[in-house]
């Protein structure tokens, strides 16, 4: 059968001018098996130099074997093996010295604190013992207390601090430098007392309650400062009010408390109490009340104008305004007008007459404060005043706080 023109023409083209996919599919097959034939070879040849190896070193021993050994190089393997000897020493010596200096260096890093100033850092206080064995308490340090390392031994410092020397641990402890001062509070304000006993104050009023007597040369922390009084923290009474005039105030370090000291200052305290009590129970003597009352009246004269029908102490008064304002400050109620107050009180003679009593005259009244004295809000356009007891006819003299 003959095949038509066209397609022989298309067979012949085909192959004569084959197309380029055909070329890549066989570079492609013949490469792969180029690589593979060249990856089997270099396994090969790798195999051979192992095994040339292996029967290098089976045969070295048998040929040292076979070697004479000579006087000299006997010699010459002692020789090695002395300088093998000399320098493992020289090199366990070495390392011997290095640990030596590590052990130095971490022990004069650890007493490196000895001779510097410290400070406690802690929240809680930590004790200081009198020995290494931490037995026997001797002293308390507070956060922020400064001390001196004097020693350092099995973990410990000794340490100075204010009057007190003893063991404490070391771990507590920071080196001292303004940064640290200003963040642990080093430093306090403290008040020191400089007379005997000078009076605690519940308020800023020497009229208010006592709270304690404090002892002479005791010291308290001070909480504020005033103009007239200064307020402090006393142990085991609580915060209250000192007169300045009554104590130094200075900026001192924080250190070591003695428990021994503390133990002496909390007895005089104890016995301030006590005082304090004694002073309260004798405020509620008449005695007592009626110069108390001569003692606020006193500071008002050259100060309080008369004002007619005034009985405001911060404003003016008149003559029964005062007295009654007088005595309503220490919770006594008397009558307004100088007749009620004549008429209510108990009478008393010239012969019985005591400081806060009071004198009716006229349809006037003063004070008594001793002395043959009165303090009285005499006339418009004057302020409060004393007088002597007689510039007026005397019509009686009534009391209102009574035994």
């Amino acid at each position: 059968m003959k095949q038509p023109a066209h397609f022989k023409a298309s067979f012949c083209r085909h192959v004569s001018h084959p197309p380029e996919r055909f070329f890549k599919e066989k570079i492609k097959k013949y490469s792969v098996y180029f690589f593979t034939i060249f990856f089997v070879i270099i396994l090969f040849s790798i195999q051979v130099l192992a095994l040339e190896d292996n029967a290098s070193t089976e045969n070295a021993p048998e040929l040292s074997s076979e070697l004479p050994e000579t006087a000299n190089e006997q010699s010459f393997g002692e020789d090695i093996k002395g300088i093998a000897v000399e320098e493992s020493l020289e090199n366990s010596e070495g390392t011997l010295s290095a640990a030596q200096n590590l052990e130095s260096s971490k022990a004069s890093s650890k007493s490196s604190m000895v001779g510097k100033t410290v400070i406690y850092c802690r929240k809680k206080r930590a004790g200081v013992y009198s020995d290494k064995e931490a037995k026997h308490l001797i002293a308390y340090l507070s956060r922020g207390a400064e001390a001196k390392v004097l020693e350092e031994v099995d973990g410990k410092y000794r340490i100075k601090s204010g009057s007190v020397e003893g063991y404490v641990k070391k771990t507590r402890f920071t080196e001292a430098s303004k940064t640290k001062e200003k963040k642990y509070k080093t430093s306090q304000k403290q008040a020191t007392v400089k007379r005997k006993n000078v009076r605690m104050f519940k308020t800023r009023d020497t009229e208010s309650k006592v709270k304690c007597v404090l002892p002479k040369g005791a010291s308290f922390k001070v909480i504020k400062q005033g103009k007239k009084f200064t307020k402090i923290l006393v142990p085991g009474v609580g915060k209250g009010w000192v007169l300045n005039s009554r104590i130094s105030v200075k900026t001192v370090k924080k250190h070591a408390v003695s428990i021994a000291e503390k133990k002496q200052l909390r007895k005089k305290i104890r016995a301030g109490i006590k005082k304090a009590k004694k002073i309260e129970k004798k405020k509620k003597s008449p005695a007592y009340i009626r110069k108390a009352i001569c003692a606020y009246a006193k500071q008002f004269v050259g100060v309080l104008p008369y004002m007619s029908g005034g009985s405001d102490l911060k404003v003016g008064v008149d003559c029964s305004g005062f007295t009654r304002a007088i005595y309503l400050a220490f919770g006594i109620e008397i009558p307004r007008s100088p007749a009620d107050q004549a008429a209510q009180g108990k009478a008393v003679s010239m012969d019985n007459i005591q400081p806060g009593d009071i004198v009716y005259y006229s349809g006037h009244v003063g004070l008594y404060v001793g002395k043959n004295k009165i303090i009285h809000a005499p006339v418009p356009g004057q302020f409060v005043s004393y007088a002597d007891i007689d510039f007026m006819p005397i019509i009686k003299v009534v009391r209102f706080v009574h035994k």
